[in-house]
């Protein structure tokens, strides 16, 4: 707000680590991050917090009746730009009871649980949930094609297989047009985040 002379919104994420010491591994707007003007601003973020640390998009896709078939789902990723290295593009949504959550929250809680089984160090892909369902409520059962279908063009969704739901994919947004491993995969690509952020850390006075 330049008449307040003040950060809003995304733009205090470069002050997270000048006031608490603490460097956002993740960037997520659930409710928000469907819609793609918000996603390219919260990717852009992603390139340099506080001009030094890198950083990951957590984004969801529309759930409503724009984006309610897999099999569109890819094109609409494509037209819309959530094709970045340092973005994670998630659909449809997560219901666990009578409660639906946005798969963009799901994805950070399970990255959070997963790091602190694994030591704090980022490089296990999380699992697990309930229901995959749509902004109405729908309910919707992908079999393993249909998932490895939205897996193939770098989405993360929701797969039910005798040990219950779990998040299914580990591609970043760029994929498939970038296949480097260290852009693609999601857990290289965090694990690659974090040791830089370790190193500029530990080195930046020298």
């Amino acid at each position: 707000d330049a008449a307040k002379k003040r950060y809003e919104g995304l733009e205090t994420i470069n002050q997270v680590f000048m006031r608490y010491g603490k460097v956002p591994a993740l960037i997520c707007c659930p409710g928000w991050s469907h819609k793609p003007e918000v996603a390219a601003i919260m990717t852009a973020k992603t390139d340099g917090i506080s001009g030094l640390f890198p950083s990951l998009a957590v984004t969801d896709m529309p759930c409503d009746e724009t984006l309610e078939d897999y099999t569109e789902a890819s094109e609409w990723k494509r037209r819309n730009s959530y094709t970045h290295t340092h973005q994670i593009v998630c659909w449809p949504k997560g219901k666990l009871g009578d409660k639906m959550y946005h798969l963009s929250t799901i994805f950070a809680c399970l990255c959070a649980v997963t790091d602190d089984e694994f030591g704090e160090i980022p490089y296990a892909s999380p699992s697990k949930m309930a229901a995959a369902v749509t902004d109405t409520g729908k309910e919707l059962l992908l079999d393993l094609n249909q998932a490895n279908f939205l897996n193939g063009a770098g989405i993360v969704t929701l797969f039910n297989w005798e040990s219950g739901w779990m998040l299914w994919g580990d591609e970043t947004g760029c994929y498939p047009s970038n296949t480097d491993p260290k852009d693609r995969f999601i857990n290289i690509r965090r694990f690659y985040n974090w040791w830089a952020v370790k190193f500029i850390l530990r080195w930046f006075q020298k």
